[in-house]
């Protein structure tokens, strides 16, 4: 038996050059390729875009204009804003109606 059959692993582990070796040695190493694969990717982060506060102020206004119950035109016409800004800003929006209620 030569030196050359032998494994050495951490610790002092040795295993012979054989079936259960190389079966461990393949368990090992496929573990070690799916830590691998599932280590988390390294993201840096962007500064978020500066929201156009005249813009943000005006909507704010139009929304604080009067109180809104869900009969009211004002009601609808958030409803329609917020529908519109999301849709600005590349949501799909949708908007299901039930007995005269719309949610957004």
């Amino acid at each position: 038996m030569s030196i050359a059959s032998f494994h050495v692993f951490r610790k002092g582990y040795i295993v012979r050059n054989s079936k259960s070796g190389i079966i461990l040695q393949a368990s090992i190493l496929s573990l070690l390729f799916f830590l691998g694969a599932c280590a988390p990717v390294k993201v840096t982060p962007t500064a978020a875009p500066e929201a156009d506060k005249s813009r943000y102020t005006t909507d704010l206004e139009f929304i604080a204009q009067a109180p809104r119950t869900i009969m009211d035109t004002h009601h609808k016409a958030v409803q329609d804003l917020c529908v519109e800004r999301l849709t600005q800003l590349g949501y799909k929006m949708e908007t299901p109606t039930w007995n005269r209620f719309t949610n957004i």
